[in-house]
């Protein structure tokens, strides 16, 4: 694996998309396709550089608007991905809390809220300046 001259933050990124494969998540397999030779090691850099930016901007927003995560959508996620993947919560629940897939869902729900909020905003012509 390229160790991107950004560091260990990187490498830990391209390494948890690595990781797929195991226990109930391994039901879930991203595919890649290189049929046109493409060098995927700097492929995989640079989209870990562009995921651990837009975590941080949307972290950023996250901050700024008051938007939070509670245990309850927590609970609610990993009981509907139980359900999908035809596994037990508590089977779920011990997958995600080796390692740090927790705090990995935990910041999913948070992107995908902000991700909300700002479409929210778009959708509904209000001006983002105007609420700050």
């Amino acid at each position: 694996m390229e160790y991107c001259s950004d560091g260990g933050l990187i490498q830990w990124s391209i390494g948890v998309t690595k990781a797929w494969g195991t226990g109930v998540l391994g039901k879930i397999k991203p595919t890649v396709d290189n049929e046109e030779g493409v060098d995927l090691e700097s492929t995989a850099c640079q989209a870990a550089r562009d995921r651990i930016r837009l975590m941080l901007i949307l972290k950023q927003i996250a901050k700024q608007e008051g938007i939070e995560v509670d245990q309850r959508d927590v609970d609610n996620r990993i009981a509907g991905k139980a359900e999908e993947f035809g596994a037990t919560i508590e089977e779920l629940e011990a997958e995600l809390a080796r390692g740090d897939g927790l705090q990995r869902l935990k910041e999913m729900l948070l992107a995908e809220s902000v991700l909300g909020y700002l479409v929210e905003i778009n959708t509904t012509g209000e001006n983002y300046e105007e609420q700050i």
